[in-house]
């Protein structure tokens, strides 16, 4: 065999490596849930119908669901074009880039709902205060970062032909951590001790 019939091996593996990874990132679009809902449980959070105890401790197995929201995040931008820092990334990365990005804005908003109606506040629920306080100003600070992240990476696959893949890769990576760790650092510092005080 010559040479010229060797040559479009690597292209063809590069292709089918790349749907592998497009393929894997789709599959995680789902199981995206857990992050959602591990942003919620990965704060502490004052019960509200036992709000005078004080904050509840996160969740501790909340990192292994970050590290996976990372690595299907990492997964869904697919391959670059070729082998160089400089090579901008796949259609079919973007895409699924952009479909991703929304999956974990709509995944976070749904997991800080979901944390947040786990209390089974009602209008007859025996709430510490008024209005079940603080749960749903907790609801509408707990999914800032993965707001954030998700927008993030709709903006870089809009940006497919403009920036090079490595940094479409990156830039969503490095934002979803500095965003999450970010927001805890705001949220136990400062919110926390208001969420802990009575209302007003």
């Amino acid at each position: 065999m010559s040479a010229t019939d060797e040559a479009p091996r690597p292209h063809r593996a590069w292709r089918w490596s790349n749907g592998v990874l497009i393929a894997l990132g789709t599959l995680g679009l789902l199981p995206l849930v857990f992050p959602g809902l591990a942003l919620w449980f990965s704060l502490p959070h004052v019960d509200p119908l036992r709000a005078r105890a004080g904050a509840v401790p996160p969740d501790i197995h909340s990192v292994n669901y970050l590290l996976f929201a990372l690595l299907v995040i990492l997964l869904s931008n697919g391959l670059p074009r070729a082998a160089r820092w400089s090579a901008r990334g796949s259609v079919g990365g973007a895409v699924l880039q952009g479909l991703c990005g929304a999956a974990v804005g709509f995944w976070t908003y749904l997991g800080s709902a979901f944390g947040a109606s786990g209390y089974n506040t009602g209008s007859s629920g025996p709430c510490t205060y008024p209005d079940c306080w603080p749960v749903h100003a907790e609801e509408k600070l707990g999914f800032l970062a993965g707001t954030l992240t998700g927008l993030v990476m709709i903006a870089m696959a809009l940006l497919v032909n403009r920036v090079p893949w490595v940094i479409r890769t990156g830039v969503p990576l490095v934002v979803c951590v500095a965003a999450v760790l970010i927001h805890h650092w705001l949220w136990v510092t400062y919110l926390v001790p208001i969420f802990e005080a009575p209302p007003g």
